[in-house]
Parts: structure tokens; sequence; C-alpha cells
């Protein structure tokens, strides 16, 4: 077989750009749902299988971890700029009475 003439190849020939992305993650798909279904037969695959998806798990479970912490930090950071605010008009308002 000839090289760059295999299943992906012809999904991504006649795409580009986002479009071509979307095609590659259908294949992914694919090429995921074969290997678990071929799992079943296969006991190193599926050892093989259920590893990779452990890692996928605490992948995700980081992503969530990290994104709860940023969620965190940024709601402090607007509470900080919404206190900031409110000093700043109230010396602003302050001021402007005391200098009538």
């Amino acid at each position: 077989m000839a090289q760059g003439s295999g299943f992906e190849d012809g999904f991504s020939a006649e795409q580009d750009g986002q479009e071509r992305d979307t095609s590659v993650g259908r294949v992914d798909a694919v090429v995921i749902a074969v290997a678990m279904d071929q799992a079943r037969h296969d006991r190193e695959l599926s050892r093989n299988a259920s590893d990779y998806l452990a890692r996928l798990r605490q992948l995700v479970d980081l992503q969530i971890k990290h994104f709860d912490q940023q969620h965190r930090l940024s709601i402090a950071a607007a509470k900080r700029t919404h206190y900031a605010d409110r000093i700043r008009n109230g010396l602003g308002t302050f001021l402007a009475l005391v200098r009538q």
C-alpha cells in the first residue's frame, strides 16, 4: 500500500481548516470504537485499554481540579477589584466634598 493512502487521508484530503479537525475527531472516535471492540477478545489489549482509560480519567480529574482553582481565583480577583473600586469611588466622593 502506498504511503499516504490510509483511511484518515481520504477524509483529510478533501477538507481543510476546522472541517479537517472535525473529520480527524470522527476518525479517532471510530478507531477508539474498533479498538474497544477488539479489546473484548484480547486480554492484553483489554488491559492496555483499561490502563489508557484510567490515565485519561486522571487527566480529566486534573483538568477539573485546575478549572475549579482557576474559578476560585477569578472570583477572588473580582471581589478584590470590586472592593478597590468601592474604595476609589469613596475617596473620590470624599475629596469632591472636601474641595467644596
